[in-house]
């Protein structure tokens, strides 16, 4: 009866170690997104040897472009614009500040995983009435 009531002891044991890393959290966009980032596929007519090479998401709600040369928007004092973004769900909120006006635009993700990110750039001031899809690698 004793080993009975063991045996049952750890099957209980095993099926609450399972329960739980069977709810292991899923990274969300916002932790996802942080890296360096390259362009793999551009909207038709810009070809991939654009000025700008790459972005990078920093933790802090930065965002860094880089082109071939240098830099664009350090933290030197050498710009006078700084861009930070906002992830809330799907949505990617980039404020660019210059000369003390700030310039919000969004971006959906509509992928992203370890490697890809895909962002759709849809402009509705009448501007760019067509979306603006970009695919991403991390780099």
């Amino acid at each position: 009866m004793r080993i009975l009531g063991i045996l049952l002891s750890m099957a209980l044991v095993v099926i609450l170690i399972g329960a739980g890393s069977a709810q292991e959290k899923k990274a969300t966009n916002k932790e996802m997104i942080v890296g360096v980032w390259e362009p793999t596929k551009l909207p038709d007519g810009v070809p991939l040897h654009t000025t700008w090479m790459t972005i990078e998401f920093k933790k802090d709600g930065k965002l860094w472009f880089f082109t071939k040369q240098t830099l664009i928007n350090k933290d030197d004092g050498a710009n006078n614009w700084v861009e930070t973004y906002a992830v809330d769900g799907d949505k990617i909120t980039i404020t660019r500040k210059r000369d003390n006006k700030d310039a919000t635009f969004s971006m959906l993700i509509t992928k992203l995983t370890d490697k890809e990110l895909v962002t759709n750039y849809h402009r509705v001031d009448g501007l760019l009435p067509y979306p603006i899809i970009t695919e991403w690698r991390r780099k």
